[in-house]
Order: structure tokens, then sequence, then C-alpha cells
């Protein structure tokens, strides 16, 4: 195999002691004489030019061509790949270069820094890479290296680890579990004091109901060469809701108002106006209620623990000053 490099160069890369064509890729019938080159006393790094005439039997000449070897030690390994990504480690994988001796170097750069090298495998072409840091963009390349010297670089492959999560319920109603998705180390967890914890283990923690209401799941993980990742607060809602509290808001400067509830996470809320019908949505209700009019609410909030005592508000609703009827 010879492989081509610097195309706009007519440069051409061999392995030192390697005999190669010297017409390359020419398909000629040659009756006498070689067309092979042999490279004696040469080192890594040198150029060597070759020149090849091709004549017919009737000595005419059929091409003539001209080539500059470049001696390196080694091809580079090519296709490498990335699978398997987690927060803290990446699977990599590449070709093997058919030469004896040959160590692989995995280089990395970090968020776009200089590149270093992080590790040297022997006699494999896979190899999981970890202590990385989660939520962090890394690129990576590989050489190969003999007692020649170092290869040119493979491709480059990018990614980015994703960033740690707390997975687990919406709402506690009995023995829950969470789990910080990714976590291979002890993790730190800080619950709202309407939980309390039963057991967990490395990477999760079974809680129960200690009281109802707004609540929280939190956790914290140190991992070695890293700083301290953020992790999201995992808001949840304990127990059955409890009843809603309505407020009615003015609308900006306008002349109507609005229905309002405080908005818990991990709540569905449903509102009615005749206590029948009733509306999915979000802690706020626009139903056209006007200033200087009586307004009757009803609202019921739901999670998967039950739903909540319907909530029943009449109220009027002052004019505003500026609105003229």
């Amino acid at each position: 195999m010879v492989e081509k490099w610097g195309v706009l160069h007519n440069i051409w890369i061999i392995r030192p002691s390697e005999q190669k064509d010297a017409c390359f890729d020419k398909e000629v019938p040659i009756r006498l004489g070689i067309s092979v080159a042999f490279f004696n006393n040469v080192a890594v790094g040198d150029e060597v030019s070759v020149s090849c005439e091709a004549y017919n039997l009737y000595g005419q000449q059929i091409f003539t061509t001209k080539r500059v070897i470049k001696i390196v030690a080694s091809y580079p390994p090519a296709n490498l790949s990335i699978s398997n990504v987690t927060q803290t480690s990446c699977r990599m994988t590449w070709s093997r270069v058919s030469q004896l001796g040959i160590t692989y170097n995995i280089y990395q750069s970090i968020n776009g820094g200089p590149y270093t090298i992080v590790s040297k495998v022997s006699g494999y072409t896979t190899y999981t890479l970890s202590n990385l840091c989660p939520n962090t963009n890394y690129s990576f390349y590989i050489t190969a290296s003999n007692k020649d010297g170092e290869s040119s670089p493979s491709n480059t492959v990018s990614i980015n680890t994703p960033a740690f999560e707390i997975s687990g319920p919406d709402a506690v109603c009995s023995l829950s579990e969470f789990i910080l998705n990714g976590a291979t180390t002890n993790v730190k967890w800080t619950l709202s004091s309407n939980l309390k914890s039963y057991y967990g283990g490395k990477d999760f923690i079974a809680v129960a109901p200690n009281g109802v209401g707004q609540g929280y799941v939190n956790a914290s993980i140190i991992l070695t060469g890293c700083p301290t990742p953020p992790i999201p607060t995992k808001y949840i809602y304990v127990g059955i809701p409890e009843t809603p509290q309505i407020t009615f808001v003015r609308d900006g400067n306008g002349c109507e108002y609005y229905a309002y509830t405080p908005n818990y996470v991990s709540l569905t809320y449903y509102w009615s106006i005749d206590g029948v019908n009733w509306i999915k949505g979000d802690n706020k209700f626009y139903g056209g209620f006007m200033g200087g009019k009586t307004a009757t609410i009803y609202l019921k909030v739901v999670n998967s623990c039950g739903t909540s005592p319907i909530s029943v508000v009449t109220k009027y609703l002052p004019k505003p000053s500026n609105c003229m009827w």
C-alpha cells in the first residue's frame, strides 16, 4: 500500500526499507528491467526523488513520471470513531496499522484547548477513556509510533459529554427512588423537609413522604480533575395536593382580571367557571373577568397521588379608573 500525501505537491509516503512499484499505479507491460524501487540508507523525514520511464519493444517511450517519496515512521491510524459516551467516559475504536511494534497515542483537547497525550495503547484498537468531565467538549485524534518515530494524525472526532440529571417521579406518594444518571461515585443528596430518606447507593436514594406540599431533591458530586458539576434541582410535590389558594390579578393596565394560584411544580391545573366544565391549563386562567363585576372561579389540581379538594372563590373585582363603562 502506498498512501498519497500532499497531492498538489506530488508527494507520496512509504515506510523505511519498504519496496514499492517505482511507477506506482501505472499499469504498463514490463518485459525488460524491473518496476520496483528499493530504498536503503534513508531516515524518517527524508524525501527521495524517483523517476520512472517506460518504453515499448520498439524503443518508444510510453510515459514518464516523477515522484517525491517522503519517508515516514508509520502510516497513520484510520477510521477513528467514538461511541458509548457518558458523563465521564467514552469508547474509542480505530483501524489497525499493520506493522510490528506499534503503539497508539491518544491525543485529547478540552473545549478547544491544546492537544496532549492522555493514553498510550499497544496491541488493541479499542479503548475506553475514563476520567472525563460532564458537560464538556472533547476532541480526539490518535497516532501510531514505533522505533522509527510517530505517524501523522488520524482523523479528528469531537464529542460533548452529557450533564448530570436527576431522574425520578414528579410526585412522591410513597417510597420512591431518585437516580443521578451517569454517576459512578458516591453522591451527596439534599432533601426538602417534607421528605425523608430510607436507603441509597452510589447513584440513587429512596425517599418517602414526611409531610405534604412542594418539595425537592438535589444532588452534588465531586469528580477528580473536574470542576464541581452543576446539577439541576428536581422539584416535586409530596402527597395529594392541598386545596389551592386563588387570587385575582389585574391584567396589566387593562380592564380585565385573571385568576392565579401559586405555581407548584409537578401539578396539573384544572379551572372552571361553572364547576362542571373543567379546562386544563397552567397556574393562570384568563376567563374574561371584567372589572366592576363579581367573578366566581373553581380550581382543582392533580398529580399522580390524587386530586386536591376543589377551591371556589367568588369576588367582586373593582373597576379600574381608566375603564369607561
